[in-house]
């Protein structure tokens, strides 16, 4: 492991099942670009003068998934940091796939965007909700 001035560092860079993913910053740590990404695919539809990327499908996914868990819980979230991250995790992979399967990029593996899913709901998570004491 890399040795990190920020505690909570390691996290971000492994998913659930304990091995390292590349995650590009491009949008897991700007909260406004994953936000966009999402309205871009959910809600205006995919613009055809723009292709639909990797970073695109995984923040959009990562978003959706932070507020898919937070209209889900009525905004009374559990006090248990890990089953929040683990819900929101399971949720973003699960909406990085159905997007995977809408629009298929052929050229990229999919477990990098699954991951990259993932990890980008950790950081929108951990950005709003977790303040480690």
């Amino acid at each position: 492991m890399a040795f990190s001035t920020y505690p909570h560092a390691n996290a971000y860079g492994q998913n659930l099942r304990g091995f390292n993913a590349f995650v590009p910053n491009a949008f897991g740590a700007d909260p406004a670009q994953m936000e966009r990404y999402y309205n871009q695919i959910y809600i205006y539809g995919p613009d055809p003068r723009f292709p639909i990327s990797a970073a695109m499908i995984a923040g959009a996914a990562a978003f959706k998934a932070v507020r898919t868990y937070q209209d889900q819980s009525g905004m009374k979230l559990p006090n248990n940091h890990d089953y929040n991250i683990n819900a929101i995790r399971t949720i973003a992979a699960r909406e990085a796939d159905m997007l995977l399967r809408q629009f298929p990029l052929p050229d990229v593996d999919p477990t990098i965007i699954l991951l990259s899913a993932e990890a980008g709901a950790h950081r929108l998570y951990d950005q709003e909700h977790y303040i480690p004491s």
